[in-house]
C-alpha cells in the first residue's frame, strides 16, 4: 500500500539532504538550494531540514521535472519521442496493485482521514479500474467525467447511479440492458418522450416517437405513438394507449406474417394475405332456413301442402309414410371438422302422443352420381306441444362430416309411421313449416 511507513521515507529524504549540504553559507548543488543564513544542517532538526529544501528542478535524462505555477511538470526533452509516466511493481506479474493517486482531502499529520481518486491496476479483481474512495473520516465523492465545458456530461454517483446531462448517449451497434425494468421519467415536465430515427443524425431522418403524457386525472393519462421528420417538435400521433386499456389507432393495421387476436386456443387468425379464420370459441353457429316454398314433394307418397294460419305447411298423415325433399348448398364458411345438425319446425292439433321424423341425406361433389341412395338415415322422436298447434323444434344430430370437395347435401324428410324401433302414435297430421341446417362457421368464406 502506498501509505505504508510514511515517516521512514521522510527520514530517508532528510539524511540524504544532510550529506549534500555540509558547508557554511549559501551553496548550490544539482539545482538544490540552501537558503541564505540557514546555517549548518547538522545544527537543524530533521523536520526543518525538509521544510528548508527548495527544489526547483530535477533532470533524469531525457526527462525534466519542474515546479510550475500550477503544479509539477514532467516533460520529455527528447524531441520526437513519446512522453510517458509509467507506474508498476518490482515483480510485474499482476499480483500487486499499481495505482496513480490524486488526493482531495487528507490529514497530513496522521496520514489518515482522506479522500482520493485511484487509477490503475487492481490485483484482486485482475482488472484496470478508476475509482474514488475514502478512509477514516473522509467522504466518498462522485466521479465526474466530461469534456470542455460539459460539466454534467457523465456523473458516477456514490449511490451506484449514473447521471448523463444535456448530452446524448449514442451506441454504434446494440444497447443491451440486463435487468428487470427500464425507468424513464422527466422531472421537469408531465411528458416523457422516447425517440427512434433511421440514422445518427438529427436532420433529414424519419423518426418514431413514443410519449407518455400524464394528466391531473389518471384516466386521461395516455401513451402516444407518433411519427415526425427531422428534429422537429411537431409530430403526428398514429396510435394511443390510454389508462382504461383502450388502444386507438389512426391508420391501418398490417400483419405481413399474420396475426392472432385472442388467447392461445380461442382466437381470430388473420393470415398474411388477409384471410380470416376463427378458432375455438371465436367460431359462431349459423343456420340456413328452408321454408315450405323451398321443398319438393315428388314420388308416390308426397306430403300435402296445406294452408296453416297465415302461412302454409306440408301435412304428414299418421296413416302412411310421406316425403318432401330439397337440396342444400354446403356453406363456404363451414368448419367441416364439426358435424352440422338439422332442426325441424313443426306443429300439430294433437297435444299428446309421439311423432317420428326421419332424415335421409347424401353429400355430393362435382362429378358424383346424384341418383345414388342415401348415405345415412337418422330418426328422431318428437312430442307435440301441450298447446294445440304449438310450435315444436326437433333436432337431429349425428350427421356425417362433409368432405373438402363436397358441394351439396341432398335431403329427404318423412314422417316415419312404420319404424321398427320407434313408435309414431300421435293422432292426426304433423305440420312441417321449415327446416334449418345449422353449422359451425370458422371463416368469412372461400379464400381467393
Amino acid at each position: 500500500m502506498w501509505l505504508v511507513e510514511p515517516m521512514a521515507k521522510k527520514n530517508s529524504i532528510m539524511r540524504t539532504a544532510k550529506k549534500m549540504y555540509k558547508s557554511d553559507g549559501a551553496s548550490v548543488s544539482n539545482g538544490m538550494h540552501r537558503p541564505e543564513g540557514a546555517g549548518n544542517f547538522d545544527n537543524m532538526d530533521d523536520y526543518n531540514i525538509v521544510n528548508s529544501m527548495d527544489i526547483k528542478e530535477i533532470k533524469i535524462n531525457p526527462y525534466e521535472i519542474k515546479k510550475e505555477v500550477n503544479g509539477l511538470v514532467v516533460k520529455n526533452t527528447d524531441i520526437g519521442n513519446e512522453g510517458a509516466l509509467a507506474i508498476g511493481t518490482e515483480k510485474g506479474d499482476g499480483t500487486d496493485d499499481s495505482n496513480l493517486i490524486a488526493i482531495g482531502a487528507i490529514n497530513w499529520e496522521t496520514f489518515n482521514d482522506f479522500e482520493l481518486l485511484e487509477m490503475g491496476w487492481n490485483a484482486g479483481s485482475s482488472s484496470y479500474r478508476i475509482k474514488t474512495t475514502s478512509i477514516g473520516t473522509g467522504t466518498d465523492r462522485p466521479l465526474n467525467i466530461y469534456t470542455g465545458t460539459n460539466t454534467d456530461q457523465l456523473l458516477l454517483n456514490i449511490d451506484g447511479t449514473i447521471t448523463i446531462g444535456a448530452g446524448k448517449l449514442r451506441v454504434s451497434d446494440e444497447l443491451e440492458i440486463n435487468g428487470r425494468s427500464i425507468r424513464i421519467y422527466n422531472t421537469a415536465s408531465d411528458e416523457t418522450v422516447i425517440k427512434w430515427h433511421s440514422d445518427g443524425g438529427d436532420v433529414g431522418t424519419k423518426r418514431f416517437l413514443m410519449k407518455y403524457k400524464s394528466e391531473v386525472t389518471d384516466d386521461l393519462s395516455e401513451l402516444q405513438f407518433s411519427t415526425l421528420t427531422d428534429n422537429s417538435s411537431s409530430s403526428t400521433t398514429i396510435a394511443t394507449l390510454d389508462r382504461l386499456g383502450n388502444f386507438h389507432i389512426d391508420g391501418e393495421i398490417k400483419a405481413d406474417t399474420g396475426a392472432h387476436l385472442g388467447g392461445a386456443t380461442n382466437y381470430t387468425e388473420v393470415k398474411s394475405d388477409g384471410e380470416i379464420n376463427l378458432h375455438g370459441t371465436a367460431r359462431v353457429i349459423k343456420c340456413i332456413t328452408i321454408r315450405v316454398g323451398g321443398f319438393n314433394a315428388p314420388g308416390e307418397s308426397p306430403a300435402d301442402f296445406e294452408a296453416l294460419g297465415i302461412a302454409g305447411c306440408y301435412a304428414f298423415a299418421s296413416t302412411s309414410d310421406q316425403y318432401i325433399s330439397t337440396e342444400i348448398t354446403i356453406p363456404v364458411d363451414m368448419d367441416i371438422s364439426i358435424a352440422p345438425t338439422l332442426i325441424i319446425d313443426w306443429s300439430a292439433a294433437a297435444t299428446t302422443g309421439t311423432a317420428v321424423w326421419r332424415l335421409e341425406y347424401l353429400y355430393r361433389a362435382p362429378g358424383e352420381d346424384v341418383t345414388a341412395s342415401a348415405q345415412e338415415t337418422l330418426t328422431r322422436e318428437s312430442d307435440p306441444s301441450g298447446t294445440s298447434n304449438g310450435l315444436v323444434r326437433a333436432e337431429l344430430t349425428g350427421i356425417d362430416l362433409p368432405s373438402a370437395t363436397d358441394r351439396i347435401m341432398l335431403v329427404r324428410i318423412s314422417r316415419d309411421t312404420s319404424d321398427a324401433i320407434y313408435t309414431d302414435d300421435m293422432a292426426g297430421d304433423a305440420h312441417l313449416t321449415a327446416i334449418k341446417i345449422c353449422y359451425t362457421s370458422n371463416k368469412l368464406g372461400t379464400a381467393l
